[in-house]
């Protein structure tokens, strides 16, 4: 079976995620935490900024070995949170929507070391968002070599285990 080639998500994420200016430079010294939940206005930008930049170094490198970023609008999430793998049937679905040409099982291999970008977590209906975060909290405890981040325009409470960060 020919390796995957994961070019076409890399390629769809780094053009949706480009930003006009830099973050503040104690958003980026907040990186050192693989768990982190960035609470503001401007978090969603901030979260776009670290997956373009990382989906840039991965297309510049051509190199797949490091932590493979995985960016996820939560607002989409709630339909698929009671399958019994959320995150990866998510990602088959958009995958077969956007011609990514990548399997759910290529996901399910990359989350034990990905990069995870999980953005809007206020965006999440209410009666959706406790879910959700007990989702978030088990993928930590699921995939501890991954790195994490959530970004939330509004406080609502923090994630058992990340580093909160407000901007």
């Amino acid at each position: 079976m020919p390796a995957a080639d994961p070019s076409a998500y890399l390629s769809d994420i780094h053009h949706h995620t480009a930003l006009l200016h830099d973050p503040p430079e104690a958003l980026e010294n907040a990186l050192i935490h693989p768990r982190l939940l960035i609470v503001g206005p401007s978090a969603t930008a901030f979260l776009r900024h670290v997956a373009f930049l990382w989906c840039s170094g991965l297309e510049d490198a051509k190199t797949y070995s490091l932590l493979f970023p995985i960016f996820i609008p939560l607002a989409e999430l709630p339909k698929h949170v009671d399958s019994h793998e959320p995150l990866i049937d998510y990602l088959g679905t958009q995958s077969g929507q956007r011609n990514w040409g990548l399997a759910a099982s290529y996901f399910r291999e990359k989350l034990a070391a990905a990069f995870l970008l999980l953005d809007g977590l206020a965006d999440v209906h209410e009666a959706h968002r406790q879910p959700v975060r007990r989702l978030i909290e088990e993928a930590a405890a699921a995939w501890p070599h991954s790195r994490i981040i959530v970004a939330t325009q509004f406080p609502d409470g923090a994630l058992t285990g990340f580093h909160t960060v407000f901007v």
